[in-house]
């Protein structure tokens, strides 16, 4: 058809001559002037994002004969629809289609009279190929919606209105979008540690992926029940953050749910070290084993350290020592040890809340 008339409405948004109007899902009505005398077409397929070119969709425009499309085929006004798919090869080098004599093509005219004479007998374009007022494109037509895989879209092009320009048409879909709910953990909790994060999800064409995002990161993708994740919030920063679940239909519907979530892990003391020593303050130099670390610059609601003595399988509490605002480094003086004996230590951070973080662990000999 390029070659009787204007550029088709593909290879116009290839080259960046135009902004397509994009139809994802929903319904809507769009108005399209001659193209060949304006910038108008409208992409239209299930998950379909502005400004995406290499992807599988449907383009429709105006072809009035206007412009340079004055000489085209007599009795042929109306609206023309376009099976694209532009996916690149692995090397994304080249399309991985193109217009050879494959039923799979890079470009193909949805024909509107039904004949696919382009296609099965190496014809060419011809006045029957518009869709007029009247006339409908979609799941149960003939050409229909489907993707070139026979996945059925459930997009639709109706209501056709106009004869000459602009032409009005809606787009729409008979698909919704699938229904996805966090169920753990609950809005505004707070977590730490490794947690699993579980996600239902339904739809009536069936879930094939749901996309698990803290913030606007993707942590993990599951194609099967069940939906649930196991997330490492160390990765986070301690603080506020945002779970999303994403969800995707087997017609590339999305539907999702987020929830408020806050980040409190308590890291381990850093360089923890137990040195025996004598304290030689006192006149008989009472033998003494020193510990010492430093606080993670990660804890941000540490309110203090707990000190245990590990013996013999039993973990017992000798001393605690306060975070203070303007001190990293810390220390604490275990009295009244023997220095024929060996000392396993445990530090560990404590929150506000009294809970207690991994510990770090030294040994004095």
């Amino acid at each position: 058809m390029d070659g009787t008339g204007d550029h088709n409405c593909f290879s116009k948004f290839m080259l960046d001559w135009i902004t397509p109007t994009v139809v994802s899902g929903g319904s809507r009505t769009v108005t399209l002037r001659a193209s060949g005398l304006y910038p108008d077409a409208a992409l239209f397929m299930p998950g379909a994002v502005p400004g995406q070119i290499f992807n599988e969709f449907f383009m429709v425009q105006n072809r009035l004969r206007s412009g340079n499309d004055t000489a085209l085929f007599t009795g042929s006004d109306g609206l023309i629809v376009w099976h694209v798919d532009s996916r690149l090869n692995t090397w994304n080098s080249d399309f991985l289609y193109d217009n050879s004599y494959t039923d799979h093509k890079l470009l193909r005219l949805m024909e509107a009279d039904g004949l696919e004479e382009i296609e099965t007998l190496n014809g060419s374009a011809d006045a029957g190929d518009y869709y007029k007022a009247g006339m409908e494109f979609g799941p149960l037509t003939f050409p229909d919606s489907a993707r070139y895989g026979g996945l059925p879209t459930d997009m639709a092009l109706s209501t056709i209105t106009g004869t000459t320009t602009p032409m009005s048409a809606t787009i729409s879909s008979s698909d919704t979008p699938p229904t996805v709910g966090i169920a753990t953990p609950a809005d505004g909790a707070t977590i730490y540690g490794t947690i699993s994060v579980d996600v239902s999800a339904g739809d009536d064409n069936g879930v094939i992926q749901i996309k698990l995002y803290t913030d606007a990161t993707l942590r993990q993708t599951l194609t099967a029940p069940p939906f649930s994740f196991l997330l490492d919030t160390t990765a986070l920063p301690n603080g506020a953050h945002v779970l999303r679940a994403v969800a995707t239909d087997t017609n590339v519907q999305t539907g999702q749910d987020s929830i408020s979530v806050t980040v409190d892990n308590i890291f381990p003391p850093m360089n923890l070290k137990a040195v025996q020593t004598v304290n030689r303050s006192l006149l008989l130099q009472e033998p003494v084993n020193v510990l010492t670390w430093t606080d993670d610059p990660r804890n941000t609601t540490v309110s203090g350290f707990r000190v245990y003595r590990i013996t013999g399988g039993e973990r017992d509490l000798i001393g605690e020592v306060p975070r203070a605002s303007t001190v990293t480094s810390y220390r604490f003086l275990h009295r009244g040890t023997n220095r024929t004996e060996t000392y396993t230590y445990e530090v560990v951070g404590v929150s506000g809340l009294n809970r207690e973080g991994p510990a770090a662990s030294a040994t004095a000999r």
